[in-house]
């Protein structure tokens, strides 16, 4: 590489029968402009540790395919050294990746005579999965993106070739065609996907990735990607299933490194840039980042890496979304803005008769207790509004449920109060305790209660009424990152008198369909009735699941023929869920559904936490034909939380988390795979801390303490639909167990407010016990826990040890645990398993493993 990429490369001599590195730029590109960016010191060493072996391959990246790319470079090689032969290292960027592929894989194929022997390949931004902007019906879209590259990038010109663009124009325009072949390349159903990853033989090359989910940030050179183009082209393009996907503006980011179907994937380990490192398709190479990652898997020395603190407190993480207005990346928070506390507090009679009408009314009182709600305005800023709403059963609330609080640094107490009205309904034949809640929100976050009780006494009652008037208020923290909130809440309100009614309304933020609070129907549920009825049209299947004397392969028959019939029972369970949901419900999720951007993402709101939203699956005629959508947990980022508690995580984002993992060791009923799962999550993430032995006395000590984020239990789960749903229990070691009950009021929840995932057969369930949710989801989010995953039926040993992998490897990434859980649900809808997950906890809650 001591010549311009220009100039035909003669010296041959000088590499043969040594090791030497290639490098291979992507489409409309050059190997000059796809180092335009790369410190010249890098470039040094690798040219010292190559002995100046360093060879760049400028091929045509349009009007060839990668097999004709492929075949010109190992004749080349062949017919300049037909006696001697090549060991060689790629680093390659986005289409070169794939020529470097089929150099590696197809090589052989392409030409029997082969002289080359590959050792290892770094992929920049490579489309192994495919890009979209490769399909035909993207051509012009693709010829946009490149334009805009073109004209409102700094490196633009240096980067791409204008001449080549202009000549695809001028094709476009002469023949009205979009047949590209070496664009077509790129397709998701093209070459890679057919011929690359159809292959079945592992190549002993190996492989290292970065990627990148891009986000503009306003104030950069850049920033118009955030309404003007990214908004218009690039998400129409990168969506599947109607979902957005991540990207760094011409390869999706996950089509990287994940698993594609051919041996070689997924790449482990690959380095990964999110929203806040502002890395596009082609600003890989000026990030030290990459070029230590590519040094490090090439073996070349490399510079430490020096990041900045700031980069050392907060992993990459990714965003929600590439939208305009969703740019900003989740992070941890950071302090700065002023701070004011308020403490919420209710005014209302202790004891209301029958058919009475009162005023309620809420209001911020200055406060420097501990329960106060801290306020945190971002700097400059002189007030934030939030929305009060009312949930009261046993109450008619006449008027709005709704109403607008507006924060001044300087208290205004007329702007911080909310008055509702309320009218007593008849309670039964005693006094009845009704419990109202009032929960504060910024746009689609619930971020804190207050709570009072009041006695609601029968009219011609002629005994002495006991009193209520006791309040609660949770602590309540608005940063000036606001927390990243769903599309889409629905909020279920008990109805007083009817245990099992509940009024659903919905709150929306989805384009072309904002409203704050409205109403769409009852919903009747009895806790007890439907949890008997989920376990009755479930449980009965896995009493048939494979069992006995049999090979290999005639149990893996028999497991797909049990799938299949668990698979259509679960369909039947969804589609008869969805009907029992209120009409008025139904009507209106088809209509968002069948919007332009329809609801990404929903969190059910509820003092319910007993029917199964995960499984509902929608149906119904919209705009004259019948549809029939996946289930709620595939098609939605979904996440369930109970009316009353606060905000959990604080802060949204938790960086560095610390993680203890359970694992059971069993005398009888092993389960190899879950201790292969333990061990597996133990490589995989930081500050790992296995609990030994898993006994009730360790667990106790366990709950005793405050400092873990994450709990994971792999191993046995014990559920009896015939007994008390807090009587469900884990396996321990020595025949020991513990009961849901076990996890309520424990000082790790209460202070510490981790995530538990259990990983253990049907303990996702929750049913009635004595008039409120029992079994661990209810009462460890009743204790202060953040979150619970954990599965609605037995999960089989094997799938779940996969399914812990792939979420802790997507919770690695940056995914939220929303998005890794739809994700999984999502890539494996056959497996019933992976489908079997319920999720109690902020959608968008994310651990930033360091």
């Amino acid at each position: 590489y001591t010549n311009s990429p220009l100039a035909p490369f003669a010296d041959w001599q000088a590499i043969r029968g040594k090791r030497c590195l290639l490098v291979i730029h992507g489409i409309l590109s050059s190997v000059e402009g796809m180092l335009t960016r790369l410190p010249k010191a890098s470039l040094e060493r690798w040219c010292t540790a190559y002995e100046g072996r360093v060879l760049g391959f400028n091929h045509h990246s349009i009007t060839m395919s990668p097999e004709e790319n492929a075949r010109f470079f190992l004749s080349s090689i062949k017919a300049a050294l037909p006696n001697d032969s090549l060991d060689i290292d790629i680093v390659c960027h986005s289409r070169g990746g794939i020529v470097a592929r089929t150099l590696v894989e197809r090589g052989a194929e392409l030409l029997p005579e082969l002289n080359c022997r590959f050792g290892k390949v770094f992929f920049v931004a490579t489309p192994n999965q495919g890009s979209a902007l490769g399909n035909a019906e993207h051509l012009v879209d693709m010829v946009d993106v490149f334009t805009n590259f073109l004209t409102n990038f700094p490196d633009g010109p240096v980067l791409y070739s204008v001449e080549v663009l202009l000549g695809i124009v001028k094709l476009l325009a002469l023949t009205a065609g979009s047949h590209l072949t070496g664009v077509e390349s790129m397709a998701t159903n093209g070459y890679i996907s057919t011929v690359l990853n159809a292959g079945r033989a592992p190549n002993p090359a190996a492989y290292a990735a970065a990627a990148s989910n891009y986000t503009p940030a306003p104030g950069t050179d850049n920033a118009y990607l955030l309404w003007r183009f990214a908004d218009t082209v690039l998400d129409r393009v990168f969506r599947d299933g109607g979902q957005p996907v991540a990207n760094d503006l011409v390869v999706p980011s996950d089509g990287v490194w994940q698993a594609n179907g051919h041996p070689s994937f997924p790449i482990r380990d690959p380095l990964l840039f999110t929203g806040k490192d502002g890395v596009w398709h082609s600003g890989f190479f000026a990030r030290a980042e990459t070029t230590q990652a590519i040094e490090r898997h090439l073996g070349v020395p490399s510079e430490p890496l020096v990041v900045s603190p700031e980069t050392v407190a907060v992993p990459p993480i990714r965003p929600r979304r590439l939208r305009g207005g969703g740019g900003a990346p989740v992070m941890a928070e950071k302090s700065g803005g002023d701070t004011v506390q308020r403490e919420p507090e209710i005014t209302f009679h202790e004891q209301v008769l029958e058919g009475e009408t009162w005023p309620l009314e809420v209001e911020l009182r200055e406060s420097a207790s501990a329960a106060a709600l801290q306020l945190l305005f971002a700097p400059g800023a002189e007030e934030l509004t939030l929305s009060a709403e009312i949930s009261a059963p046993g109450f008619q609330v006449v008027g709005q449920r709704h109403v607008a609080l507006v924060v001044n640094r300087v208290r205004r107490p007329e702007t911080e109060k909310a008055v509702f009205t309320l009218t007593a309904l008849h309670p039964g034949p005693q006094p009845a305790t009704q419990e109202i809640i009032v929960t504060f929100w910024q746009d689609n976050s619930a971020l804190g209660t207050v709570t009072h009780r009041t006695v609601v006494v029968p009219k011609d009652y002629a005994k002495d009424a006991p009193w209520g008037g006791q309040s609660k208020t949770h602590t309540l923290r608005i940063s000036p990152r606001r927390r990243e909130s769903p599309d889409v809440v629905v909020y279920l309100r008990k109805l007083g008198g009817r245990d099992e009614a509940y009024d659903l309304s919905i709150r929306s933020v989805v384009e072309a369909a904002e409203y704050e609070d409205q109403p769409f129907g009852t919903f009747a549920l009895d806790g007890s009735n439907m949890a008997t009825y989920f376990s009755q049209a479930i449980d009965p299947i896995f009493r048939a699941f494979p069992s006995g004397q049999m090979s290999d392969a005639e149990f893996d028959a028999e497991l797909a023929k049990w799938n299949g019939r668990l698979l259509s029972d679960l369909q039947d369970l969804g589609a008869r869920l969805w009907l029992m949901l209120p009409a008025a419900f139904r009507s209106e999720y088809l209509r968002l559904m069948n919007l332009p951007n329809p609801p990404r993402s929903i969190c059910i709101h509820s003092e319910e936490m007993i029917f199964p939203w995960e499984l509902v699956q929608p149906s119904g005629t919209v705009d004259g034909s019948y549809r029939r959508l996946p289930a709620l947990g595939v098609s939605h980022i979904l996440g369930r939380w109970k009316v009353g508690l606060e905000a959990r995580p604080q802060p949204q984002a938790i960086s560095a988390p610390r993680v203890a993992i359970l694992n059971p060791r069993y005398t009888e009923d092993e389960l190899p795979w879950s201790e292969d799962e333990r061990t597996a999550i133990q490589k995989m993430l930081p500050g790992v801390e296995v609990i030994t032995p898993v006994t009730r006395s360790s667990i106790n000590q366990l709950l005793a303490r405050a400092d873990l984020h994450l709990v994971h239990f792999t191993g046995h789960g014990d559920w009896d639909d015939t007994v008390n749903a807090d009587l469900s229990a884990l396996r321990l070691e020595g025949g020991d167990s513990i009961k849901a009950i076990g996890f309520a009021s424990s000082r790790l929840g209460a202070e510490g407010r981790p995530i538990l995932c259990l990983n253990a057969c049907t303990i996702g369930r929750v049913s009635q016990v004595i008039g409120r949710p029992g079994g661990f989801a209810a009462n460890c989010l009743e204790s202060g826990w953040s979150g619970v995953i954990a599965p609605y039926w037995p999960v089989y040993d094997p799938k779940a040890y996969e399914f812990s992998l792939q979420l802790y490897e997507k919770l690695r990434f940056g995914r939220s645990i929303g998005e890794a859980l739809q994700e999984i649900r999502r890539e494996h809808q056959e497996d019933p398993t992976a489908l079997s997950y319920s999720y109690f906890g902020d959608p968008f809650a994310r651990l930033l493993f360091a």
